[in-house]
């Protein structure tokens, strides 16, 4: 399943009236109300949702591009020209093509039958921050496209009990497609039309004890067909009442579940970290620190004193995490963690490598580059006793030291180089390059550390001012 930063979500469960779309639209409303980018996406073969919101024309026109032709001739480049535009957020409209089962054969035998979506969806993911899947009542291959394409689900269900049997079936479903297509995380279930009787009560709870799950009760009582028959969402809707401002309170808890302490957190505004049903009701997560940083800005590497604990080139677990970047990003602290941001010019931007943190990859300083960015900023590794033990570490490990002459040279910075070759006197490190190092010295006098006091010596054989005696480096 793909790993986008926008979020999607399938809503879906195989009973017909369980209120698919109606959770669709209003949620899809608080999001857009909130300033998100929002696409609804009708994969229903009813079309239910493209013809509440008054599409209809748009649903019973065969003659045109629908959604049904990009699934399954790949018609990628006609994808914007289906998306309408409503007031409230963008609709990628269904078609009665998807009611022909002729069609729906069709699709089934195509190549990668449940992945068609997913590939859709990833041609458009750029412009949106929510992508919302309204899915037909039935298990067939057009609800499992949006379960393999979004990777979440939210399950609406009436606490009846035969419908709350129903839920059996369909979480079976879920995990038979998890075998072939990987996790699909189960957000929350939404009980709709919710009734003050013994029915609907024991229901409720059945459903809490037998699912992990957060439970949303949506009232019987709650006005949310009035808005839908006027083609919006209770978001949209011009009248005020208390029914109204009722329902805006409910799909609002839900919309600020989803984007705080619920099914994702809020990393930064269009980025989002799914938190995993494991983390308990109290959504008390944490995920690999890299894979944030990977978000703080793009492109970037994990430098500094990050790559020396990856490279296990120290003994310290730096509480920092270092990212490095060619492009102006903010620092900024995220779940107690801070990322430091360092811009640097595109000349030093070189010398990463992709590295697979929890499946996903990220860019992290080679071992090399990570020496050399560490003499052009002591301040960022801890300073120059670091640094010494990170070298030393690192000729242990089978540093390529031809490499490092190499990079000190693009790095083109006079202060590093005589970092290196000092260090590596000090330590008895062969430098291969040592004399075209040596030659490549400028003439001012560098600090040998910049993180303690300029109060030492000068040597005229590094051009530095020694702020460390040599022995305490080497030891």
């Amino acid at each position: 399943m793909t790993d986008t930063n926008t979020t999607r979500i399938t809503v879906a469960n195989q009973k017909g009236g369980a209120g698919k779309t109606t959770d669709v639209i209003h949620t899809g409303g608080a999001l857009a109300a909130r300033g998100h980018d929002v696409l609804l996406v009708d994969i229903d073969y009813h079309g239910e949702l493209t013809c509440s919101l008054g599409y209809n024309d748009l649903y019973y026109d065969t003659d045109r591009t629908t959604l049904f032709d990009v699934l399954e001739f790949d018609q990628m480049e006609s994808m914007n020209d289906i998306i309408v535009e409503h007031e409230e957020f963008d609709i990628l409209p269904a078609s009665e093509k998807l009611a022909n089962n002729k069609n729906i054969q069709t699709l089934l035998e195509a190549p990668k039958s449940r992945e068609r979506l997913e590939m859709t969806l990833d041609e458009l993911e750029k412009d949106y921050d929510y992508i919302i899947v309204d899915t037909p009542p039935s298990l067939n291959v057009l609800t499992d496209n949006a379960l393999v394409a979004t990777g979440n689900v939210v399950i609406p269900v009436i606490p009846e009990k035969l419908n709350a049997n129903s839920l059996q079936i369909f979480t079976k479903q879920l995990s038979s497609l998890e075998q072939a297509y990987g996790d699909i995380n189960r957000l929350a279930i939404v009980c709709n039309r919710v009734e003050q009787n013994a029915e609907h009560r024991d229901t409720i709870e059945e459903i809490k004890s037998a699912y992990s799950l957060r439970v949303f009760e949506i009232p019987k009582r709650t006005d949310l067909s009035q808005s839908i028959g006027e083609g919006v969402s209770v978001f949209g809707f011009g009248k005020e009442n208390q029914r109204v401002e009722d329902a805006r309170d409910l799909f609002n808890e839900i919309a600020s579940r989803l984007t705080e302490k619920g099914w994702l957190d809020r990393l930064f505004p269009g980025t989002y970290l799914i938190i995993p049903l494991t983390a308990g009701e109290e959504a008390v997560y944490t995920t690999h620190e890299y894979l944030i940083a990977a978000h703080v800005a793009e492109p970037m590497y994990i430098g500094y004193y990050s790559a020396l604990s990856h490279h296990g080139l120290t003994e310290q677990i730096p509480r920092t995490v270092y990212v490095v970047t060619p492009t102006r990003a903010q620092s900024r602290d995220i779940h107690g963690v801070p990322y430091r941001v360092t811009t640097v010019t595109e000349q030093k931007f070189f010398g990463c490598e992709p590295t697979s943190i929890e499946g996903t990859t990220v860019q992290v300083s080679d071992l090399e580059k990570t020496l050399v960015d560490c003499a052009d900023h002591p301040e960022f590794c801890g300073g120059l006793r670091e640094l010494a033990t990170a070298m030393r570490t690192a000729d242990e490990q089978g540093c390529t030291w031809d490499i490092v002459g190499e990079y000190l040279g693009r790095l083109d910075n006079g202060a590093a180089t005589k970092r290196i070759v000092y260090l590596a006197d000090q330590l008895g490190i062969d430098l291969p390059a040592r004399e075209e190092l040596v030659a490549s010295f400028t003439s001012g006098y560098s600090l040998l550390d910049p993180t303690r006091p300029d109060n030492g010596s000068t040597d005229s054989t590094y051009r530095l001012r020694i702020t460390r005696e040599a022995e305490h480096l080497a030891t």
